[in-house]
C-alpha cells in the first residue's frame, strides 16, 4: 500500500468493485491523462464468521465492507503536513466514499448522518458517504453453514483494546469476572450422559472416541479396550444406559462375558478398582472428607484452587466433592467389567 502524496485535501474512493478499490484527488480529477489510482485488496471475514458460530447476515456484512473501507481511504489518503503557525484544521481532508451494500434501504439518510459526525468526531475529517445497492456475489463468511450454532442467551460483550490503561483495567476486570465455567465440574461421567442435551443426540455417540492407545491400526476394532481412557468410555455409557452405542470394536473387550485376559491386559482396571475401593473406603469414615483427602493428597489443591476460582466456600465445596466421589464410586462398582477384579487386591 503505497500512499499518494499530493497537496489539497479532498479525496474521492469507488469500492463498487468488490475486490479492489478506485481513488482519485480532487486536484487530478481535472486531468484526463492521469487516471484514478487502484489497489486490490482481500477482505477475510471467515474469523469473524467463526467466532459467531453462523454465517454472517447481510447487514453485518455491509458494516465488515463499510470498517475495511474507511480503514483504506483513511490510510490512502495522505494527509497535508502542518507548518509552524498554521492550525489543526489545515490537516483536515474531505473523504468522499462510494460503497456498495446489501441492504441498501436500511442505510437512510438518518444513518449516514450519524456515521458522518462519529467519523469527522473521530479523525477531523468531512466524510461523505454513497451508498449503492451491491450485485456482487456472497462472500465464503456469507454462505457458509455451521453443523451447531453457537447462539445463547447472553449478550456478546466487545472489549476495546487501544494498549492503554483503561484497556487493561477493562480485561483485568472482565478476566475477574467472566471465568471459564465448566457446568460439569461436579458430575460424573456417567451422569454427564444422562443429560437430556445428550440424550437427544445419543445416536452420535459412537463417533466419539476415547483411547489411550490409538492408532490401533485394527479393522473395525478402533479402540484398545483395556485402558483407563476406554474403560471410563465404556462404564459411563454403561451406567447412563447407553450400552446400545457401545459400538466402537475393541481388540480386547472387557465386557464381554466370554473375555478372560492376561494379568497385564486387566491392570488398568483393577488398578481402577482399587482406586474405587479407597474412595468408598474414606467417604464411609466419621470424617469424610478428611479420610479422602488423606488417601489422595492432591485433592487438597483441587480444594483451594476451587475455592478461589468459584468463589465457593470450603464446607460447600466439600460437600460436592464428597457427592461427586461417592457417586462415581458407586457407579464404578456396577460396572459390568469388574467381574474381573479382586476388590482386596491392591495395585500399585
Amino acid at each position: 500500500m503505497r500512499p499518494i502524496e499530493i497537496s489539497n485535501d479532498e479525496f474521492t474512493f469507488d469500492f463498487t468493485d468488490s475486490a479492489s478499490v478506485r481513488w482519485v484527488h480532487a486536484s487530478e480529477s481535472s486531468h484526463q491523462e492521469s487516471g484514478p489510482h487502484a489497489m486490490e485488496y482481500y477482505i477475510d471475514d471467515e474469523t469473524i464468521e467463526r467466532r459467531f458460530g453462523h454465517a454472517l447476515d447481510a447487514l453485518l456484512t455491509d458494516w465488515v465492507d463499510l470498517a475495511l473501507a474507511c480503514y483504506l481511504a483513511d490510510r490512502l489518503a495522505t494527509r497535508k503536513p502542518v507548518r509552524l503557525g498554521q492550525s489543526g484544521e489545515h490537516w483536515s481532508r474531505t473523504l468522499n466514499v462510494t460503497l456498495p451494500v446489501r441492504r441498501l434501504y436500511r442505510w437512510t439518510d438518518e444513518i449516514q448522518g450519524s456515521l458522518s459526525r462519529l467519523l469527522s468526531f473521530l479523525s477531523d475529517d468531512s466524510w461523505k458517504f454513497h451508498f449503492v445497492q451491491g450485485e456482487s456475489g456472497m462472500r465464503a463468511a456469507e454462505s457458509q453453514r455451521f453443523l451447531f450454532s453457537f447462539e445463547h442467551g447472553s449478550p456478546t460483550r466487545v472489549a476495546l483494546c487501544s494498549g492503554g490503561l483503561d484497556s487493561f483495567a477493562g480485561a483485568a476486570q472482565t478476566l475477574c469476572d467472566f471465568g471459564i465455567v465448566n457446568p460439569f465440574l461436579f458430575f460424573t461421567k456417567a451422569e454427564m450422559c444422562r443429560h437430556v442435551a445428550v440424550q437427544e443426540l445419543g445416536e452420535l455417540m459412537p463417533l466419539t472416541f476415547s483411547c489411550d492407545g490409538f492408532p490401533v491400526r485394527a479393522k473395525n476394532r478402533g479402540q484398545c479396550g483395556p485402558c483407563t481412557s476406554c474403560l471410563l468410555w465404556r462404564q459411563a455409557i454403561e451406567l447412563a444406559g447407553w450400552s446400545r452405542y457401545d459400538q466402537n470394536g475393541y481388540l480386547n473387550d472387557l465386557v464381554s462375558p466370554t473375555f478372560a485376559g492376561s494379568d497385564n491386559q486387566l491392570h488398568d482396571l483393577r488398578a481402577m478398582n482399587w482406586q474405587a475401593h479407597r474412595i468408598r473406603e474414606a467417604v464411609s469414615r466419621a470424617n469424610p472428607w478428611e479420610a479422602l483427602v488423606s488417601e489422595f493428597i492432591e485433592l487438597k489443591k483441587v480444594e483451594l484452587d476451587l475455592c478461589r476460582n468459584c468463589k465457593v466456600q470450603p464446607a460447600e465445596l466439600q460437600s460436592k466433592l464428597l457427592h461427586l466421589y461417592s457417586q462415581y464410586a458407586a457407579e464404578w462398582g456396577a460396572f459390568s467389567a469388574c467381574r474381573h477384579c479382586d476388590v482386596c487386591k491392591r495395585i500399585a
